[in-house]
């Protein structure tokens, strides 16, 4: 299988991702431009897929400083990755449906089958909003406006 190196293997997306797909194992923060430069040095890696976001634990979880820092750590993954390479953004708070209600709407089996669906070229060079395009059909008209 290709170099694969999935992006935010701390959160719930992220992990089960890396442990389905044995991706190069990556603990590197945004903020760590040199760490990111290293690992794409040493890895030709072929495809990125990105789940991470930039929050702090405490409130204000998302503010200009962790929204700048998280634009900030994705040129650096952009600059030193292979041009070729494959890239996937995925979003969790959306898929999962992670709202103040803690309402999960799609599983990550599912969205598991949509980035496989991905990487084998069901999906190329064009944007996929799941679970619309997905092949797994769901109701979305209920999200909270912070969707």
């Amino acid at each position: 299988m290709r170099n694969l190196l999935v992006v935010g293997q701390t959160g719930v997306l992220g992990s089960y991702l890396q442990s389905q797909l044995n991706g190069i194992p990556c603990n590197i923060r945004f903020h760590q431009a040199q760490a990111w430069q290293q690992l794409f040095s040493e890895n030709q890696i072929s495809t990125v897929i990105h789940t991470a976001r930039c929050c702090r634990k405490t409130a204000p979880r998302r503010d200009y400083a962790t929204m700048s820092e998280e634009i900030s750590g994705m040129i650096n993954i952009l600059d030193y990755c292979n041009p070729d390479a494959h890239f996937i953004y995925i979003s969790s708070k959306t898929t999962l449906g992670i709202t103040s209600e803690s309402e999960h709407w799609l599983t990550v089996e599912e969205i598991f089958d949509c980035i496989q669906n991905c990487l084998y070229g069901k999906f190329t060079n064009q944007t996929v909003n799941i679970p619309e395009d997905a092949v797994v059909p769901k109701e979305v008209d209920h999200l909270g406006q912070e969707h």
